[in-house]
């Protein structure tokens, strides 16, 4: 339930059906991992053709532990996954580039290539999306996509450049994207394109109805504050925690629930426990529709180090919800600073001042609601976009 992967899911459900009635478009998604897609899966209408990844391509993208733990790897196939990470420390000299990049050094070049050839396709995640998309897929376009600030990424330019040269379009989604993208790639400014994750207010506003989160009953007329988001170093929890040692020093009554799943879940509960903030913090994990969520919580809570353009915060604007954001790079796209948002330094004492002025101040609360009400947040007309790359 990655940002990415909503908007791809959104991208297919704002499609209008009458542009498929003639079979002028068919539509393929090649999914690697169909175990953590599931529930995107199950939002991705009809129409869509679902397509098989390679085996080698499965085995090249899952991490290892995913793949015992769903019992989907033979020995042989066990033994070429551990060779690989050999294979990938041997090149460490290399170290400039990252471990993404280095593991597609070492053995991207030796994975099956799809035999279908198609007009036009979409890689719609940077990293291993791009570079199969680049040089194992026959199409006579390509347009890659480009999610998060690539100041952020830890990549490695000249690598990423051999395969953003060979696209046709590079999109990515705020402007503050666009000019990281121009800084490192200069002669590539005619191929770069801004397009907005596409967020449906309609739809969102009618999911956000469906129920009242049985979470949020147990809450004992506490202040509800809410993240959505991979727990991963990208989003801050770390500091989020902390702030809330803080809330919870100052007596402050609140619970903060977290939406998501990821590879740091141990640490962050480690660290919850650590910080003494059991019932303060709790970990919800996924859940297919997390509007009611957002709908009926009292602040949208966003400590994230980085981002490109969040899905999440924009799904938080279209509910018209009071946000406590960090400070990062491209937050300024996305909100004003004390009318639609309150924006802090990524630390947890201003996180924590940005929360108490909100949660302590009903005239602020209806000042942030009433400017989001105000402020237009349905994008559904970027679809349009979409289809002008496509066609041109």
């Amino acid at each position: 339930m990655g940002g990415a992967e909503k908007s791809l899911v959104s991208f297919f459900n704002s499609i209008d059906k009458s542009i498929l009635e003639n079979n002028q478009y068919v539509f393929d998604l090649m999914v690697v991992d169909k175990i953590d897609a599931s529930f995107n899966l199950s939002q991705i209408p009809s129409f869509v053709n679902i397509v098989n990844a390679p085996r080698d391509l499965v085995i090249y993208s899952t991490p290892l532990k995913q793949l015992i733990k769903a019992n989907n790897i033979g020995l042989g196939e066990l033994i070429k996954k551990l060779s690989w990470t050999v294979r990938k420390r041997i090149n460490s000299k290399h170290n400039e580039m990252s471990e993404n990049e280095l593991l597609w050094y070492v053995e991207g070049k030796n994975l099956s290539s799809l035999q279908k050839e198609y007009d036009v396709v979409l890689a719609y995640l940077n990293g291993t999306t791009t570079y199969y998309a680049i040089e194992n897929i026959s199409a006579k376009k390509k347009i890659v996509w480009m999610h998060n600030d690539f100041d952020r990424l830890g990549y490695n330019v000249s690598f990423q450049k051999r395969f953003l040269d060979k696209a046709d379009y590079i999109v990515t989604i705020s402007n503050s994207c666009a000019d990281s993208l121009k800084k490192y790639f200069p002669d590539l400014l005619p191929k770069i394109k801004v397009i907005e994750n596409i967020s449906s207010g309609l739809s969102i506003r009618k999911m956000a109805d469906e129920f009242y989160p049985d979470e949020f009953k147990n809450a004992n007329e506490k202040k509800i504050l809410l993240s959505i988001g991979r727990l991963v170093h990208q989003k801050g929890y770390d500091i989020g925690i902390k702030a809330c040692r803080i809330l919870k020093n100052k007596s402050i009554e609140f619970v903060w629930y977290i939406l998501g799943t990821g590879e740091l879940q141990e640490e962050i509960l480690q660290n919850i426990k650590k910080e003494g903030l059991e019932d303060n913090v709790v970990l919800l994990g996924i859940r297919e529709n997390p509007y009611p969520y957002i709908k009926n919580c009292d602040v949208f809570f966003q400590p994230s180090r980085y981002e490109g353009k969040s899905i999440a915060l924009d799904e938080a604007k279209i509910l018209n919800k009071p946000i406590v954001v960090a400070a990062y790079d491209t937050i300024y796209d996305s909100i004003v600073n004390e009318e639609t948002g309150i924006i802090c330094k990524l630390d947890s004492e201003f996180l924590a001042k940005g929360l108490i002025k909100v949660l302590q101040s009903e005239d602020l609360q209806r000042k942030l609601n009433l400017n989001l009400v105000s402020e237009k947040n349905d994008n559904a007309s970027e679809i349009n976009k979409y289809f002008k790359l496509i066609n041109e």
